[in-house]
């Protein structure tokens, strides 16, 4: 399977909320699946709070983790990676210099979140031969 990774341009916090709304409606549509959730708070050296979550209650877990627990998009790393015994990959990272990227090997996902942020007005990337290279 080919792995495919693209990339938001840097958004604004309101563009990032938007991104991250996006990206719960299309994994709440992998109903069944398990997520790790990944935060890494870089002004404490790198500390990481993993959780695995049922894709159902990522919601609640963000609305009871984001800003309860000090982390703020943009400023903390969000990892949203599904779990899973097969060879498919889907990762969703917020960086904390306010990208978004997909790195995944469902072409069919790629797609979807491709109109989802193009709808939301976002530029966005796509790595070739580890270079961001084109405009999408």
């Amino acid at each position: 399977m080919d792995v495919s990774e693209i990339r938001s341009e840097e958004l604004t916090a309101p563009q990032l909320a938007m991104a991250l709304i996006d990206t719960i409606e299309v994994l709440e549509e992998c109903k069944e699946k398990v997520l790790e959730a990944r935060f890494t708070d870089i002004d404490k050296e790198g500390a990481e709070e993993v959780a695995d979550i049922p894709v159902l209650h990522l919601r609640s877990f963000l609305a009871e983790t984001l800003k309860p627990k000090g982390h703020t998009l943009g400023q903390d790393e969000l990892a949203l990676e599904i779990k899973s015994d097969a060879p498919e990959k889907v990762l969703f990272r917020f960086c904390r210099d306010g990208h978004v990227h997909l790195t995944t090997t469902d072409e069919a996902l790629l797609e979807k979140v491709l109109q989802h942020w193009r709808k939301g007005g976002f530029k966005l990337y796509k790595r070739v031969d580890q270079e961001w290279v084109s405009r999408l």
